[in-house]
C-alpha cells in the first residue's frame, strides 16, 4: 500500500504540473531550464589595434651565494 509519503510526492507532482500549465499560458513566462546552455561562437578576430605586450622585468643580479653555486654546478 502507498504510505503518506508516497501520497505527498504524487500531490506535489500534480501541483507542479498544474502550476506549469497555468504559468505557461501567461505571456512572457519561461520555464526554468536545467540544461547547460550551448556555447556561443566567438566573433572572428578583428584587425583593430592592440597595445604591444609589456617587456619582462629584468632579472636582479646574482648574489654572491648564487654566483658561488653557479661555479660549482658548471664544474
Amino acid at each position: 500500500m502507498a504510505g503518506p509519503e508516497d501520497l505527498d510526492k504524487v500531490r506535489d507532482k500534480t501541483d507542479a504540473d498544474k502550476a506549469k500549465d497555468y504559468f505557461s499560458k501567461i505571456p512572457g513566462f519561461e520555464a526554468p531550464s536545467f540544461e547547460k546552455p550551448a556555447p556561443t561562437e566567438e566573433p572572428p578576430a578583428s584587425d583593430e589595434w592592440t597595445p604591444p605586450a609589456k617587456p619582462a622585468k629584468p632579472e636582479a643580479p646574482l648574489s654572491e651565494a648564487e654566483k658561488y653555486f653557479q661555479k660549482i654546478i658548471k664544474k
